[in-house]
């Protein structure tokens, strides 16, 4: 492989397109022993709850943003009494599978409601709306969701970066 070195705070950041626990915490441990201001972004993947390998603490020392479309924030009123509801129900919390199928439920069902059966042109007109678990959507320029919450941690949560 190729060696090459980067100067103190010399760029602004790197994007580590990788979900293996050895790459980014070798990137993070890195920057963090060379007490460089360089900002880390990677995949919420990272950050995810069965990942037993991750260092919280240090992702958050060096500044980590994290490309998170699942992102739900802990103090979200609809997730806290979804949670609940589901934890009565079932016995167990919600997995990622149940929030997204809640989530899409309502989506979908107001898209309808709203625009009726061809609504795709009325999400586009639309653009950027506030989402009910998750943080939002925006469909104005294409058919696929072209905003992607980035979050950090600060004293221990996660927070939203590019709130909108």
């Amino acid at each position: 492989p190729t060696q090459f070195t980067l100067k103190l705070d010399s760029i602004g950041g790197i994007y580590v397109a990788s979900d293996n626990p050895l790459i980014y915490s070798k990137v993070s441990s890195s920057l963090t022993a060379r007490c460089d201001s360089i900002v880390v972004i990677g995949s919420e993947n990272w950050i995810a709850p069965d990942n037993s390998t991750v260092n919280f603490e240090n992702l958050e020392r060096i500044h980590a943003l994290f490309a998170s479309g699942n992102f739900t924030s802990s103090r979200n009123n609809v997730y806290v009494n979804f949670k609940k509801k589901f934890l009565a129900k079932h016995g167990e919390y919600p997995g990622l599978y149940a929030k997204l199928g809640y989530e899409f439920m309502w989506f979908v069902g107001h898209a309808l409601r709203d625009y009726g059966t061809y609504f795709q042109a009325g999400l586009a007109e639309r653009g950027f709306q506030r989402a009910w678990m998750y943080e939002g959507y925006d469909f104005s320029s294409e058919h696929d969701n072209q905003y992607v919450p980035f979050v950090y941690f600060r004293d221990g949560e996660l927070m939203l970066f590019n709130k909108r």
